[in-house]
């Protein structure tokens, strides 16, 4: 969550599901302005924290 604070992406809801080896995360995140035009950096973030 620290990530999506630092971009300033606020997250409407989050969904997590677990299997004994499996997570998926689910974020639906409001729309803002900046978020399309960020995404090689959302995506760099998110993968590398």
């Amino acid at each position: 969550m620290s990530c999506f604070e630092e971009l300033s992406i606020n997250i409407a809801s989050a969904k997590i599901h677990s299997t004994k080896t499996r997570v998926k995360d689910t974020f639906l995140m409001q729309k803002q302005n900046d978020i399309c035009n960020n995404a090689e950096q959302i995506y760099k973030l998110l993968t590398h924290a």
